[in-house]
């Protein structure tokens, strides 16, 4: 996604919208088409950062080290 793609809920900044997707980023909650999506905690993280980047391309080691900081 890239800056002009992802559209950021202007009212409040812990949502992210994309079509019909929506990312809760303050209760970690994902929901499509009215319904909550399971998503482990390390998969929503992912996503986030995913979405987070921008629409880069995000090589495989960065999204280990990143994803990895908080595991043993």
């Amino acid at each position: 996604m890239t800056g002009e793609n992802k559209t950021k809920n202007k009212t409040d900044g812990n949502l992210y919208r994309c079509g019909d997707l929506v990312v809760d980023l303050e209760n970690f909650r994902v929901r499509k088409k009215d319904a909550d999506v399971d998503l482990t905690p390390r998969a929503f993280e992912v996503l986030v950062f995913l979405i987070e980047s921008g629409g880069r391309v995000v090589e495989k080691r960065e999204l280990f080290e990143k994803i990895r900081q908080g595991a043993f």
